[in-house]
Parts: C-alpha cells; structure tokens; sequence
C-alpha cells in the first residue's frame, strides 16, 4: 500500500487536498481524522504531541506510529491511502516514515501572511487547549524560535514561522521524498501527476 501524508502548517490547503485526491479510485481520503476512535490512534492525542514537542521522537512517540502503521494496514483495502493533516508533522511523522515503506509527502506552501490571517480571522491562539491540540504551545523545550509578544497577532505570527522553521529543520535532516504544491498557483495538473495520477479530474477551488 502507498501513503501520502501533507506536511504545512494549518490553513494551507489541506482540506483541498483531500477533496482533490478523493476524486481517483482505489484510494482512500482522510482529512483530519477526528473521530473519538480516531483520538491516540489516527491522530495524536494531546499527550503524544507535548512529549513530541518537549522531548522529542521517544519510545512513546514511536509506539503512536507503530499502532498506527498496524491498524492502517489490517483495515485499509485501498492501494493508496491519503491522510491530510498539518497535525502529524507536529507530532513525529517525518521521523518515523521509515514504517511507511512506500510513500509520498506533499509539501504545501501557501503565503505565510495569508496564513497568518487566516488564523487570526479564526481566533486560533484564543483557546487554550486550541495551543495543544492543534497548533503550538509557544513554551515548547524544542521550539526553535519563541514569539515576539503575546498577542493574537504575535502568536499567529509567531507559529507560521515556527512551522517554517521545522520544516527546513526536518527535510535538511531526513531524507524525504517531498512533492511541493504551492497554493493559489495553478499547479494541480504538475501536482497529480507526480503523485502518478491519471484521467481526468476537477479543481475543487477554495475549500474552508
């Protein structure tokens, strides 16, 4: 079975992914499993991501992908399985795709002020809990940067970088097969294709 997993930050298009990729046959589409099953064991749960983010890819961290691998393969039938997600980046995803054999990742890039924005217009940073089981706790011992103040802007802003950040981070360190899509560019046809998809198909346009 092949995977494709999305590594962004929020609010870059991963709801349109999903959309986009649910069109071919013999694939099967996630955005955002969250469902109460899925809670621990499709998607991190509060505990997985504050020990990711604090200590790093521990033995617990691995023991999520683990669980998670073993239950994707006994359940899915498809030949493809797609999973679009900013989460999973935060959470250990690059570092243990060596159980994922074969796979792709689709790295989505979208203008960091629009993020920004868009985050902002949602009021993100102003729950709490919203910091640990979405985004980012700005306190984080493995943060590689901290934000300039704490308003909702400062944070908003503050995470968008970090995400950049990370992700640099986590491509100069590991060896991983990305497929860059830029969003708002017309690029769903180069997209596809590199993702070995064929026939026809249409742009879902703006989702979310």
């Amino acid at each position: 079975m092949r995977y494709i997993f999305t590594l962004t930050t929020g609010r870059s298009g991963t709801a349109w992914l999903a959309k986009l990729l649910s069109q071919f046959p013999d694939t099967q589409v996630h955005h955002e499993r969250l469902k109460p099953d899925d809670w621990g064991l499709n998607t991190p749960d509060i505990s997985t991501l504050m020990e990711y983010n604090t200590k790093g890819n521990t033995e617990r961290v691995r023991q999520f992908w683990l669980q998670k691998v073993n239950f994707l393969e006994t359940n899915v039938k498809s030949g493809t399985y797609v999973e679009t997600s900013h989460t999973l980046g935060k959470a250990g995803l690059i570092e243990n795709l060596d159980l994922f054999p074969e796979h792709n990742i689709v790295l989505l890039e979208r203008n960091p002020i629009k993020v920004m924005h868009s985050m902002m217009r949602r009021g993100d940073y102003k729950c709490l809990g919203n910091m640990w089981i979405w985004l980012l706790d700005p306190g984080y011992a493995l943060n590689h940067s901290r934000p300039k103040g704490k308003t909702q802007k400062d944070l908003c802003q503050w995470y968008v970088s970090e995400m950049n950040l990370r992700i640099q981070d986590l491509l100069t360190k590991n060896r991983v097969n990305t497929v860059l899509h830029k969003t708002g560019i017309h690029e769903t046809g180069p997209l596809l294709k590199k993702l070995g998809y064929t026939g026809a198909f249409y742009d879902p346009g703006p989702v979310n």
